[in-house]
Parts: structure tokens; sequence; C-alpha cells
């Protein structure tokens, strides 16, 4: 697996919005499908849910965000009330 991650993290130069850039590999590959899946294509959709499964298996941690009630979350809560969001 590290000749194929050496692979996907060499730098290939693209042109994006008139900009050539720098960018990995894997990167390249994953906007080249994405914009063929936004132009209707639908092997460009399948390939890129593999790529996702593919990263999803690769990652060793996922972060998980979990809410926690107690006494000071419910009055940071209640303090955030009167003010504007702005």
């Amino acid at each position: 697996m590290e000749v194929v991650d050496r692979l996907l993290m060499q730098p290939h130069a693209i042109t994006l919005n008139g900009e050539v850039r720098q960018v990995p590999t894997i990167e390249a590959i994953i906007l080249q499908l994405l914009q063929k899946a936004l132009a209707g294509s639908g092997r460009a959709w399948r390939a890129l849910l593999k790529y996702q499964d593919f990263a999803d298996r690769r990652t060793e941690r996922k972060l998980k965000v979990q809410y926690v009630d107690n006494e000071y979350t419910r009055a940071f809560k209640k303090a955030g009330r009167g003010k504007e969001n702005g």
C-alpha cells in the first residue's frame, strides 16, 4: 500500500479557474470525477463513491461530536439567548 500512497500523493499540475496549480494526484482525480459527476455521469458518481469507501476504510480515527448536557452547558446556552448573532 505504500507504493499506492506515494503515487496518489505525487504532485500533479492541473488548471483550475484558469490558474495552474500543483495538487496531489488523488485530488486531481477526484476533481475530474466530480466535474463529470456534476455533468450527469453515473459512472463518475460510482467511482467517487468507491474513493469515499476507500478513504473511509483507510481512516484510523473518526471525529465524534457529542453534546454534553450538564449545568455548565445549560448556563452557556442560556447566556447566549439574549445576544444577537451578527
